[in-house]
């Protein structure tokens, strides 16, 4: 695999899921038996097979794949303000990797592999280097944003781990960090949703609210570097479930208004007094 191009992170994956079928290995049907026992949901086995089919054609084994499915599953999409209240109990690392993933909607491992030449807070914009066969991608940051990332320290080229650490360790240690303070946060709080975010529903969060926004799902594949607007469609019905309430904001000037915006209100009219009106999804 790591001949083929491979990413580390994909080979490892690749020995944890056949490692429990090591006994097995020297005898497809027997490695076959064993996975069919196994209390694991079938998209999982899905993965195993994959992994399987690969194995037996490095050793020149025959291997008749069992037929299991992938399962297709709804996204959990929260509210905002779950969202924001989660970012805002994190230490200031999580946070500020969290607040990334809002507003860009990126997947995690794109956020780790960030380095400090990816982000220009001048111009408030970051470049993401894409994963996963996507595309890279330049996403627009909010003032917030900027501010929490010039609060920490440049000590290598990359954001949010050390040079001398490989990005899928970072990524595993920020995602136990992540877990354990989320769910020390759901039971202080006693909101149950907040321990059903994980870090990619930032993503589905994000795509939602774009669609949202601009109706333009063309403009939502560019912006989370999908290659197949597949991938993008199961947005569109996410928010056709949503509500219709809104949060509503007024501003009397541009300087007033330009905040909302960037929070993601859209301008709705302005009254005969002069008053622009702003909604936003809750």
């Amino acid at each position: 695999m790591e001949r083929q191009g491979y990413r580390p992170s994909t080979i490892k994956s690749t020995i944890a899921s056949l490692t429990p079928l090591s006994p097995y290995l020297h005898d497809p049907e027997q490695a076959k038996q064993f996975l069919a026992e196994m209390k694991i949901c079938e998209s999982r086995k899905v993965k195993i097979v994959y992994d399987l089919a690969r194995y037996y054609k490095m050793k020149g084994i025959p291997f008749d794949k069992p037929r299991y499915r992938q399962i297709p599953r709804i996204p959990y999409v929260p509210l905002e303000k779950d969202l924001d209240a989660l970012i805002a109990g994190l230490s200031k690392k999580p946070m500020t990797f969290c607040q990334i993933l809002k507003e860009t909607g990126a997947r995690a491992g794109e956020v780790m592999a960030l380095r400090w030449l990816d982000v220009d807070l001048e111009r408030q914009t970051v470049s993401i280097q894409a994963e996963k066969n996507s595309k890279p991608r330049l996403l627009k940051l909010s003032n917030r944003l900027v501010g929490m990332l010039n609060l920490l320290p440049r000590d290598g080229k990359f954001v949010f781990h050390s040079d001398t650490i490989e990005g899928s360790v970072a990524l595993s240690s920020i995602r136990r960090n992540f877990e354990r303070q989320k769910k020390y946060l759901a039971e202080k709080t006693l909101n149950s949703n907040i321990q059903r975010i994980t870090l990619h529903t930032f993503r589905h969060w994000r795509a939602t609210q774009l669609y949202a926004q601009t109706k333009d799902i063309l403009y939502v594949k560019e912006q989370l570097g999908h290659r197949s607007i597949n991938s993008t469609l199961v947005y569109v019905q996410l928010q056709d479930c949503k509500s219709e309430d809104y949060h509503v904001k007024t501003a009397k000037n541009q300087s007033e208004a330009t905040p909302l915006i960037e929070e993601g209100y859209q301008y709705v009219c302005t009254t005969p007094d002069q008053i622009m009106i702003f909604r936003k999804r809750k």
